[in-house]
């Protein structure tokens, strides 16, 4: 499910997640410097071992895809 999306610049883009126990948010730049929110404290809740009642193996990463 895409909760968000970047516009498509034919530049380089950072990509920033922040994680705490029960929210998660997504940030881009396109300098390093000046992050603009994607997605700002979503629920994380359900990936946490204490909800689950036992570890998932639930893990957060970035995904990009591009034509090169």
């Amino acid at each position: 499910t895409e909760l968000a999306s970047a516009p498509d610049p034919e530049i380089k883009i950072y990509l920033l997640i922040s994680v705490t126990a029960s929210k998660v948010s997504f940030q881009y730049s396109f300098d390093g410097k000046k992050w603009e929110i994607l997605l700002k404290d979503a629920d994380a809740t359900s990936l946490s071992t204490l909800k689950a009642g036992r570890f998932i193996g639930a893990m957060i990463g970035m995904y990009a895809e591009g034509a090169d």
